[in-house]
């Protein structure tokens, strides 16, 4: 008991921030997640019905993160209605204002990231998509994820937890099609971008160059007539 007083009275407002944090969130992002809209829309049943486990992940791999948050949470109940159908994107929700609130303390202190938060949380934008069963949560997710990721990266460099946790975390974005081009930003930097970009226009602008020689050639072979005999 004196153990945990001692805690109480050294650390009682964080404590109290992060217990209104989570009240927050929670009213924001779960408070009546699956009777506030009456029923799924088109998007959202289609993403019900969709195969998830290991069968569904094998044949078809993109978003291959959000899908195993799916699989993991619709894994006991047989049959999942609009709660649990919208909860794995209100989760990853929760994730990308968590990871935005550390990124902006961390450059800018805490009174800063505590507004910054609170208007990035309560945004319609952000509201919508953690509401909201599609595919669209990992997009507003990997931004914030990946920059953080980085500024613990620089700021741990010998870690090797943080090692290995980047590489996973950049391995399963590779998944959210388009997030390529941000993780190759990240790791060679906007000066190297052009000259990747470059090597990589002459390399398949060389090989369509070859393939139109080859045909080229397919084309004006001489064929071989068979000779007339006397």
């Amino acid at each position: 008991m004196k153990s945990i007083r001692r805690f109480w009275q050294r650390h009682w407002r964080l404590i109290l921030l992060v217990m209104g944090a989570l009240a927050v969130l929670y009213w924001l992002l779960l408070h009546r997640l699956g009777s506030l809209v009456g029923g799924l829309s088109a998007g959202e049943a289609q993403v019900a019905n969709t195969a998830y486990g290991w069968h569904g992940l094998y044949h078809q791999p993109l978003y291959l993160s959000l899908d195993l948050l799916r699989s993991v949470v619709w894994l006991l109940p047989g049959h999942h209605g609009q709660l649990l159908t919208r909860l794995p994107d209100a989760l990853i929700g929760v994730i990308t204002i968590i990871c935005f609130a550390t990124l902006i303390k961390i450059w800018h202190g805490t009174r800063t990231a505590i507004f910054a938060t609170a208007m990035f949380a309560s945004s319609a934008w952000v509201l919508h998509i953690s509401r909201l069963a599609s595919n669209d949560a990992l997009y507003l997710c990997a931004i914030p994820l990946l920059l953080l990721g980085l500024v613990v990266a620089q700021r741990r460099a010998t870690n090797p937890f943080v090692y290995y946790g980047n590489i996973l975390l950049w391995g399963s974005l590779l998944y959210v099609p388009g997030m390529l081009w941000f993780i190759a930003l990240l790791v060679f930097g906007p000066r190297k971008l052009p000259e990747l970009g470059k090597g990589l226009g002459e390399g398949i602008r060389a090989l369509k160059e070859g393939m139109k020689d080859h045909d080229t050639k397919a084309e004006t072979k001489p064929e071989n007539k068979p000779e007339n005999k006397a």
